[in-house]
């Protein structure tokens, strides 16, 4: 095989290695298939031994690999001393999808961020046009109903409405207008395509009016999700005023946005009476009606569990009740992991996105920003979707097993120093 076929179907594994990835982090077909996991698995194990046998696997942080499971470790022997029995379902869960992120992690490694970007662009194409035609042709509509059949879901839990979908695109929530694109629900569509935007204002192209974004942009409108929106407001308010390039052009975006949050937050159902809702159904104790509700719930475990977490599937015995379910992703980390792993996992998406950026030549007196705001955007995602134990985002806090200060030295030939680094 040639030089130019080789690097062809390396970046084609490529390609379906990170659609994997996306698929078995919130792909409802993906989500819901039995042994998804470990077919891909198996997949990304058959891919490593083909990048090994052409010398395409680049350096790997061995140290920080080590530390990572050093930390997941120690959390794994403060439960067993508070509860005094072994967290085997939370492992084998846990450890399945760290695998899948470290298959992904080490052989796309750089490539990562634009295939990322250029699947989820393919994905919320996709999702616009079928969502548009089902809407505007009912017998549109019924070819993808009766397409679905050769897509079935094989499992049922007791608190979701399992839609028809067609691998690309989710179904559920359509008759309310709102679109799934290739996820679980609407809210999810929101927030892996923002995740597409915010890496490509920051990371690949850094332009806010190019076709991607404005499909991103589109695609997230069309959610009609509440969380959606808000961080949607957040990502382009963060990023005029950073990029200042036009700043009076920028200023003008700026009050514009500040009108349209204002004019939304009062005016729009799914929005402010929403959130005002959400906030007062705290009372309930509900974690499936209030994220407001599943924060609270799991702060108070957490403060009673702070080290060890609260292992709830492998307490229950793998037995789910409906008061289980968690709405809220980001205290359901803290609840579930405790407090040491809790700061680590962050840590490890800021430090991976200070290299990220310093080797996409973002000035240096903007990183550290621009990383907290990464870490601060993915929090404040996750405040309505439970995604840090996806494969996807735990594949970020792996970030610096390839992006780290020896590979960046190389990258820019020895151009800075410590002082440098440690200044960003």
């Amino acid at each position: 095989m040639n030089k130019e076929s080789s690097n062809n179907v390396h970046n084609a594994i490529n390609y379906i290695l990170v659609y994997l990835l996306i698929g078995v982090s919130g792909s409802i077909f993906f989500l819901f298939w039995k042994n998804s996991e470990n077919l891909i698995i198996v997949l990304m194990f058959i891919s490593f031994i083909y990048y090994i046998s052409t010398s395409k696997i680049h350096n790997i942080d061995i140290i920080n690999l080590l530390l990572y499971f050093f930390v997941f470790t120690m959390v794994i022997l403060f439960t067993i001393g508070t509860f005094h029995l072994f967290p085997r379902i939370t492992v084998q869960s846990f450890t399945k999808k760290v695998i899948i992120s470290f298959f992904v992690i080490v052989l796309v490694n750089k490539k990562f961020f634009k295939i990322y970007i250029n699947v989820l662009f393919f994905l919320s194409v996709s999702s616009l046009i079928i969502f548009a035609l089902s809407l505007l042709f009912p017998s549109v509509f019924a070819f993808f109903i009766k397409l679905s059949n050769y897509f079935p879901i094989q499992r049922t839990d007791i608190y979701l409405h399992y839609p028809k979908n067609i691998l690309i695109h989710n179904f559920w929530q359509i008759d309310w207008y709102r679109n799934s694109g290739a996820f679980w629900e609407p809210g999810a569509n929101a927030g892996f395509t923002l995740l597409a935007l915010a890496f490509n204002l920051f990371i690949v192209e850094k332009k806010l009016l190019t076709v991607k974004n404005i499909i991103f942009l589109l695609a997230v409108l069309s959610t009609l999700s509440t969380s959606g929106y808000l961080n949607l407001f957040l990502l382009i308010f963060f990023y005029l005023l950073h990029d200042r390039k036009e700043r009076v052009l920028h200023y003008i975006y700026l009050i514009l946005i500040l009108v349209i949050l204002a004019y939304s937050f009062t005016n729009i159902d799914f929005f402010g009476e929403k959130i005002i809702k959400q906030y007062e159904e705290i009372a309930s104790g509900d974690p499936r009606i209030s994220r407001f509700a599943s924060a609270e719930i799991d702060l108070k475990t957490f403060i009673k569990y702070p080290l060890s977490g609260y292992p709830m599937v492998d307490i229950n015995k793998g037995n789910f009740q409906e008061l289980d379910f968690r709405t809220n992703g980001l205290f359901i980390l803290l609840s579930k992991f405790g407090i040491i792993f809790f700061i680590f996992y962050f840590y490890q998406i800021y430090q991976g996105f200070k290299f990220v950026l310093l080797m996409n030549n973002v000035k240096r007196n903007n990183i550290w920003k621009i990383s907290l705001f990464f870490v601060v955007f993915l929090a404040l995602l996750s405040f309505s979707e439970n995604y840090f134990e996806r494969p996807l985002f735990i594949m970020l806090s792996f970030l610096p097993i390839i992006w780290n200060r020896s590979t960046a030295y190389k990258f820019i030939n020895n151009q800075f120093n410590d002082k440098d680094l440690d200044e960003s």
